[in-house]
């Protein structure tokens, strides 16, 4: 399937983009110095995000608007080192993986460096793309499975001694 683009030929990256049907398409070929092409998925407003954020107090929110408050310099959207690890021990302690703390850090200092002073709502649909947090309730589930199994281990037990020392 051949599309009209459009070619930038000074720019070392040129992006080429059908110039109709766009919408419809759902996808951006690009280019890199005219020798490969590449099909770049692009989620748009159409598609749902993997792991919408619903909730205000969701760990990949709070930990971008942690970001957000951190950055430095305006539009350069810097992060220096050690609130960099600050903001890597609170997404563990949230449950979120390094990578994934990594990635949030990077939208919001895209967002910042693409001139918003807040956090867009591209950053957070981006956000959303983010793995989320495993429930807990699974893990608590299996806590609680192995301490009745403990508890009536440990009844049983008790039970065995007196029946045993009253003979």
């Amino acid at each position: 399937m051949k599309h009209n683009t459009k070619q930038d030929e000074t720019d070392a990256l040129a992006i080429h983009l059908p110039e109709e049907g766009l919408d419809r398409i759902n996808w951006r070929s690009m280019t890199l110095k005219g020798d490969t092409d590449m099909i770049i998925r692009h989620p748009t407003h159409h598609e749902k995000p993997d792991h919408p954020i619903t909730q205000p107090e969701d760990p990949r929110w709070v930990l971008a608007l942690q970001a957000h408050s951190k950055l430095e310099g305006g539009r350069i959207g810097a992060i220096s080192p050690e609130n960099r690890e600050k903001l890597v021990e609170m997404g563990k302690q949230f449950g979120l993986r390094p990578f994934d703390v990594q990635l949030v850090i990077a939208i919001v200092q895209d967002n910042a460096r693409q001139g918003f002073e807040s956090l867009s709502t591209d950053a957070t649909h981006r956000l959303s793309c983010v793995q989320r947090v495993a429930t807990p309730s699974v893990r608590n589930f299996q806590i609680a499975v192995m301490l009745m199994a403990s508890l009536s281990l440990g009844v049983l037990a008790a039970a065995m001694f007196v029946v045993w020392m009253t003979r």
